[in-house]
């Protein structure tokens, strides 16, 4: 017997056919392999959302046009249903990338870390191509709402929708800051873009259990944080994995005191003066789990570019105060400094690096921190007020 709503059946039927259909149902086995997807609904949605649909144009390697009509080329098939994100929109005077989709197997993270059940109702705050919304659609059966600032955007995702026969999806033009509590109250707030604060709006328009989840501003990236009501103050749970998103624009991304500087703000560096090894070896997880504890740590912590070290390595970096020197921790355990504080920031940084072993290294999901509201000239926000991990949960990994 088929669990599925009978209205996310449908659409999902509908939309499992036609030449891609095999290559669907092969995409959705690889995440659930690599464990991006954990159950059943999501398996089924990411096998019968076919993503290549939303698309008319992306950039992956090169640009590429999608066929109106005949057959999807392989090329193109083999870049839409791999783990890529794919870029859609650049800035024409700047060249500078505006918009591109979520990766596959985080998107799919995304979808389990949302908690979904049959006729929960979802706000959306970044419409993207209108994909994600449609993979939300397919689990819960019921109202998606999606909202995004730039009419362009919508106007897309809206005709992507119609495209691929999605009917549950309404598509908003607003200021993702106010939510939209016409068609609230909802059971999740998603934001689908990196925010420094969670809007007052959005905790008045969450129905009774109801939470965000939102890739949420930490030493200058942008890791998965859920935000739910627990005796009535907000409280904020690391959920990972490690991300660094779009950002928000508005008073959704407003600087604020204390704050962790923006990424890359600062810099380039010059060459590393010197160079030493401060922790062994890590993998990507571990990586965003050490980072996530130096920014919990230091508000001086965020990414930054040093001359002469691959940044695929990694930018967690530790400025100093007047952002003239900083020093950078990389996966392989290497810590590269430079600027007149080098030698400085360099212990200050190796001494965080051996304190998360210390603790037990904890990972991203064990940090919690009670919110505060902050008024800011462009509308208030709530801010983690002070991020800590439980005894009880610390020492969960060995160190190393």
């Amino acid at each position: 017997m088929d669990d599925r709503p009978a209205a996310a059946t449908a659409a999902s039927d509908r939309l499992a056919r036609g030449p891609a259909g095999d290559r669907l149902a092969d995409y959705a086995r690889m995440l659930r392999r690599a464990g991006a997807i954990a159950d059943d609904a999501g398996e089924r949605a990411f096998a019968t959302v076919p993503r290549h649909r939303f698309l008319t144009r992306f950039r992956h390697q090169r640009w590429h046009e999608m066929p109106c009509d005949g057959p999807v080329p392989e090329e193109i098939l083999d870049a839409v249903y791999g783990d890529n994100p794919l870029a859609f929109k650049i800035d024409e005077d700047s060249g500078q990338l505006v918009s591109a989709t979520t990766r596959p197997s985080l998107l799919a993270r995304i979808l389990g870390a949302l908690e979904l059940s049959p006729g929960m109702r979802v706000l959306e705050i970044g419409a993207g191509i209108g994909y994600n919304a449609a993979l939300i659609q397919a689990v819960t059966g019921a109202e998606v709402v999606s909202l995004d600032v730039q009419p362009d955007v919508i106007a897309d995702a809206e005709e992507a929708l119609r495209r691929c026969g999605v009917d549950g999806v309404v598509t908003v033009v607003g200021d993702g800051y106010d939510g939209h509590p016409a068609r609230g109250p909802y059971d999740r707030i998603l934001a689908s873009c990196g925010i420094r604060g969670v809007p007052p709006a959005w905790v008045e328009q969450l129905a009774p259990g109801g939470f965000v989840l939102a890739p949420f501003a930490h030493g200058g990236a942008h890791p998965l944080v859920r935000f739910r009501l627990e005796r009535g103050r907000l409280r904020a749970t690391g959920v990972g994995p490690w991300t660094d998103f779009m950002l928000a624009g508005g008073a959704l991304y407003q600087p604020f005191l204390g704050a962790h500087p923006a990424r890359f703000a600062a810099g380039p560096f010059p060459e590393p003066t010197l160079s030493r090894q401060a922790v062994a070896p890590m993998t990507g997880e571990d990586y965003g789990d050490l980072w996530f504890f130096l920014a919990a740590r230091s508000t001086r912590v965020t990414q930054a570019h040093v001359g002469g070290i691959d940044p695929a390595d990694g930018t967690a970096a530790l400025l100093a105060e007047d952002a003239a020197s900083a020093a950078v921790v990389q996966s392989c355990g290497a810590v590269h400094a430079t600027g007149p504080d080098a030698a400085a920031l360099a212990d200050d940084l190796a001494d965080l690096c051996a304190a998360w072993s210390a603790c037990g290294r904890p990972a991203i999901g064990d940090w919690s921190a009670p919110m505060t509201r902050r008024p800011l000239p462009d509308g208030p926000l709530l801010v983690p007020d002070g991020w800590s991990v439980p005894a009880q949960r610390g020492g969960r990994r060995a160190a190393s």
